[in-house]
């Protein structure tokens, strides 16, 4: 508990630090120490990028969602997904998040199951500084099912976005 109060308190404070990556997590208790962490995160100042598990964010949603809503720097964002899908009160949590976040402009979902990248899309509608989303599967020979919610997105007038990357889609759903 001392060492993730600790790495709690450098995230938070660190000025060079630009990166986060915060790997597959499969437990309750880290998840606690990822809260930490992503609370910290949502205080510092410098990093401009965070790499984190689908898994992860299970565990720590309230904390991510404040990291979302809280950030003054975070411009990009990677999520890996997993087979697994978040809860009702996670889905909530992490929409809400994206809602109210105004400093991403490059995001990426990762093998994203579609009843939960459905509600994430709803709630980018009207970002202000989002130019980039990617789509993209990393699973063997698996495609990106059905991206409903996509072309709302899309036809939001107060949507940014310049880039649209969309990699081993299953264009028999897609259209």
């Amino acid at each position: 508990r001392r060492s993730a109060l600790a790495a709690a308190e450098h995230v938070e404070s660190s000025k060079t630090l630009q990166t986060l990556d915060l790997g597959y997590q499969n437990s309750r208790q880290v998840g606690d120490t990822i809260s930490l962490l992503l609370r910290a995160l949502s205080r510092n100042t410098s990093v401009t990028k965070v790499i984190i598990k689908h898994e992860t964010i299970r565990f720590a949603s309230v904390a991510f969602q404040e990291l979302l809503t809280c950030t003054q720097t975070l411009q990009k964002l990677d999520i890996i997904g997993s087979s697994d899908r978040f809860d009702e009160v996670q889905t909530a949590a992490i929409a809400s998040g994206f809602a109210n976040n105004t400093t991403l402009r490059d995001l990426e979902f990762n093998s994203w199951k579609e009843t939960d990248l459905t509600p994430v899309l709803a709630a980018l509608q009207h970002h202000p500084a989002l130019e980039k989303i990617c789509f993209s599967v990393t699973l063997y020979d698996a495609y990106l099912p059905s991206l409903s919610g996509l072309e709302v997105l899309l036809r939001s007038q107060d949507l940014k976005v310049k880039e649209l990357v969309l990699r081993k889609v299953d264009t028999r759903t897609v259209g």
